[in-house]
């Protein structure tokens, strides 16, 4: 066997890569400094192609087409992509699962997140005050709990406005979507 393409551009060592489950020319790498980047192998051109030279045995790097430096605060230890390709989760040692898609066409601050500039401003980090020590401000909403009839209905999609839990049905229930008095 001979090394015919060798990848060394994250910044410390590999765990893990997933090949594209559509595009069979591109791959996705993970490192242990929690960032992640996505190569394809068709911009790749072999110096064997430049020059015949049956003495060269040595192997050239190729660069990422797109690199997400900060995608995990600690590292990286699996990858995979959805069947159709669309959706890459990865799952790292800062005890979180993430769902990547692409960004979508002409956005101009895709680029502008925490996962490009590491900029942890009004987030929740792993590595930032996340331990059971942590002081978590009170919010500057005054809460009135007698008031309860001043609740807003839950409006969620596919739920159609809820009331705000003050109201039961007849069969103590509730009005929990999915139960409809069973």
């Amino acid at each position: 066997m001979k090394d015919i393409l060798v990848i060394r551009d994250h910044e410390t060592d590999l765990s893990c890569v997933e090949w594209h489950p559509v595009h069979p020319s591109m791959i996705t790498t993970a490192a242990y400094d929690g960032s992640m980047n996505h190569y394809i192998m068709d911009s790749y051109i072999s110096d064997n192609n430049i020059k015949n030279d049956s003495n060269n045995n040595s192997t050239s790097p190729i660069e990422a087409s797109h690199k997400i430096p900060y995608a995990h605060e600690k590292a990286i230890h699996a990858l995979e992509y959805h069947p159709l390709g669309h959706l890459l989760c990865s799952a790292g040692a800062d005890r979180s699962a993430r769902f990547w898609s692409r960004a979508r066409p002409n956005d101009p601050m895709s680029f502008q997140d925490a996962l490009y500039t590491n900029e942890k401003v009004g987030a929740w980090y792993y590595g930032v005050n996340n331990n059971i020590n942590a002081v978590i401000e009170p919010s500057t909403a005054s809460v009135n709990k007698d008031d309860s009839s001043s609740a807003p209905a839950i409006n969620l999609p596919g739920l159609n406005n809820l009331p705000n839990g003050n109201e039961s049905s007849t069969n103590g229930w509730g009005n929990i979507p999915g139960l409809r008095g069973h």
